[in-house]
């Protein structure tokens, strides 16, 4: 094990039970801590034992998109939350790649290669684009590597994924309408933004919207 300065105790990941310490304190161990330290701080106890139980099995960190559009708190990526920390490690390790968006100026989440997943607006609502489907899923096995570098970086003695070993994205929708609105929720009679925001009447601003399931530019 290792001992920082500020009394964090670190563990090896190949340490087991199979490294357990036992051993009897002696009459001369005593003696010697009354000594040094002007106490016997063991009086009483005639044995130490170091003990390694096992650590919790580590999970899987899964953000699941089960619509086209989202808030924060249906996804539970809201800032501060675990799977906000997972979206901005993906960045930082390089697997996901952010840039704005010209017209917006919201967030755009892209692969490596390319390919445009999501979008995220300043009101948080998460648009996946209409091309992403199941087969873009993404699951990342995080290396000790990604966890040292992570530390490092939010300057941070823990490791916030201590507990997953992996992170894994899921696009699991149903049937979708025109500009990620589901088509079973879709309100025929209404007009909605391309990011799925139901307006409440006809818009006056010229852009492109949705009304009975298609575009339409004003």
């Amino acid at each position: 094990m290792v001992v920082s300065e500020g009394g964090i105790i670190n563990v090896p990941d190949d340490v087991t039970s199979a490294d357990n310490i036992e051993f009897d304190i002696t009459v001369a161990d005593h003696a010697l801590l009354k000594k040094d330290f002007e106490e016997d701080l063991l009086e009483g106890y005639d044995k130490v034992t170091l003990s390694f139980v096992p650590f919790i099995e580590k999970k899987d960190l899964i953000i699941s998109f089960p619509k086209k559009v989202n808030t924060p708190k249906e996804l539970n990526i809201g800032e501060g939350t675990i799977e906000s920390m997972a979206l901005y490690a993906l960045v930082f390790w390089e697997k996901l790649y952010t840039s704005e968006d010209d017209e917006t100026g919201n967030v755009v989440v892209t692969t490596m290669s390319g390919k445009d997943l999501f979008m995220i607006g300043d009101d948080g609502v998460i648009t996946v684009f209409d091309d992403v489907t199941s087969a873009d899923n993404i699951v990342y096995t995080i290396t000790d590597k990604n966890r040292e570098d992570l530390k490092k970086e939010i300057e941070s003695p823990f490791d916030p994924f201590a507990n997953y070993k992996t992170i894994q994205i899921k696009f699991e929708f149903g049937t979708m309408g025109i500009g990620g609105v589901e088509a079973d929720a879709l309100d025929k009679a209404a007009w909605y933004t391309l990011d799925g925001k139901k307006l409440s009447g006809e818009p006056t601003k010229k852009g492109v919207y949705i009304i009975k399931g298609k575009k339409v530019v004003k």
